[in-house]
């Protein structure tokens, strides 16, 4: 079964049109959970709507507005499919995304050097998702042209974005477990931390997804969503972007990274209202925290806005 988890926070206006493209799905052995993050525009109302009607099981949660990294911990901990599926509640499947799913799990799902499988995200349009500002295929480096007109790449997520350069959003579908192996931490008063803490824990594992090259799923970047607005969320919630660049200096990302999370980790860590001190008790890399130190002290960030 294929757990399809949906964090909705005040998205009353989007969540039918996911509802539908559920509906139309010809493979069934699913089940919809939507984890409502303290929304105040109707969504309990049309979710009890939407489980009067649904031809598949569905479960509607509610938790107080804490984020959707943690309506994500939730639903895995609720999930009864052997697979996680993350969808946002402003986007939606293509008719046959869990038929197409399903087959590349079966080609997968007895090897345990395999997290679970990715096609890609594409616009309504029909075009290929493969970037946030409108970027389209003819916009690529030949080379990568070429590695998407191959049938798939198997591959850990950061070799796929790293050794392949490989762009653009994924609409991965991985082992439940996993997902409950690496829940995301939360921080009181922050409702952000980055996917990045998943993907690079089962990359630090060497397992692999099957990223195939077939759309299975519709996005719309809403102006008030999480993409539009990623650099004021992550400001938002300092101390969420300090603990995954800590994670990051200890993690098997590439060195460049590191460094770059090196300087953040204290950036951040300062603006979340942690001290040099403290950040220095806690780093989990001594010599990069170091290293970073001077420019994170001559770049700090501040609520009015980023330097």
């Amino acid at each position: 079964m294929i757990s399809i988890a949906t964090p909705a926070y005040n998205r009353a206006h989007t969540l039918p049109r996911l509802f539908e493209s559920l509906e139309r799905q010809a493979f069934r052995d699913f089940e919809w959970i939507v984890v409502d993050d303290g929304s105040t525009d109707g969504t309990k109302e049309l979710c009890d709507s939407f489980a009067e009607k649904a031809s598949f099981p569905f479960r509607y949660l509610e938790q107080e507005n804490s984020g959707k990294h943690v309506a994500i911990n939730v639903a895995a901990q609720e999930a009864r499919g052997e697979w996680f599926f993350i969808v946002d509640s402003d986007d939606y499947l293509t008719d046959t995304s869990l038929e197409v799913n399903a087959r590349y799990l079966t080609q997968i799902e007895e090897d345990s050097a395999f997290a679970g499988v990715s096609g890609v995200r594409m616009r309504e349009d029909g075009s290929f998702l493969v970037g946030t500002h409108g970027e389209t295929m003819d916009d690529l480096p030949r080379k990568i042209q070429v590695r998407f007109s191959l049938e798939y790449i198997d591959a850990t997520p950061q070799d796929f974005r790293i050794k392949y350069s490989m762009p653009g959003d994924r609409a991965e579908v991985v082992r439940t477990d996993l997902v409950r192996r690496f829940p995301f931490p939360s921080f009181q008063g922050e409702r952000f931390v980055s996917e990045y803490y998943l993907w690079q824990s089962i990359s630090d594992l060497g397992l692999k997804v099957r990223w195939f090259n077939g759309p299975t799923y519709i996005a719309d970047y809403l102006t008030d969503g999480l993409t539009r607005n990623m650099r004021e969320v992550t400001r938002s919630s300092p101390l969420g972007k300090s603990y995954v660049d800590n994670f990051t200096l200890s993690s098997g990302a590439p060195l460049s990274e590191k460094l770059r999370s090196a300087v953040n980790y204290t950036r951040y860590g300062r603006l979340g209202g942690k001290g040099i001190a403290e950040l220095a008790r806690e780093v989990n890399s001594m010599p990069l925290f170091v290293l970073g130190l001077p420019l994170a002290l001559l770049t700090p960030i501040k609520r009015s806005g980023l330097q």
